[in-house]
């Protein structure tokens, strides 16, 4: 009758051949797992961090006042160079003195 064909007979090599196939399909497998999970985790911590930054942008576009306490987590959150940094907290400031000089006009 007709037997079962073996991977071995199939792929014309010995089982220890097909053995050590599996086993460097395995150890594949399990490293694209290993790198889809810590990829996974990577975009979680950026999703967090794209959180936290559009919050605080959403704080300095709000309030003045708090511009100029915002600039170093801005600066932070969003990889900001010293320049940049600079010219956000000279902004801040530019803002929050014309803004209370103007307060201090009116009341």
């Amino acid at each position: 009758g007709g037997g079962m064909l073996s991977a071995a007979s199939l792929f014309g090599s010995s089982a220890s051949g097909v053995n050590a196939a599996g086993a460097e399909l395995a150890r594949r497998v399990a490293d694209l797992e290993q790198r889809l999970a810590k990829a996974s985790e990577e975009r979680k911590v950026d999703t967090g961090a794209w959180e936290y930054a559009r919050a605080l942008v959403l704080r300095y576009a709000d309030d003045p006042a708090e511009r100029a306490q915002l600039v170093p987590a801005l600066g932070m959150c969003l990889k900001l160079s010293e320049e940049e940094k600079g010219r956000l907290a000279s902004a801040a400031a530019a803002e929050g003195g014309a803004a209370s000089s103007l307060l201090r006009r009116f009341f």
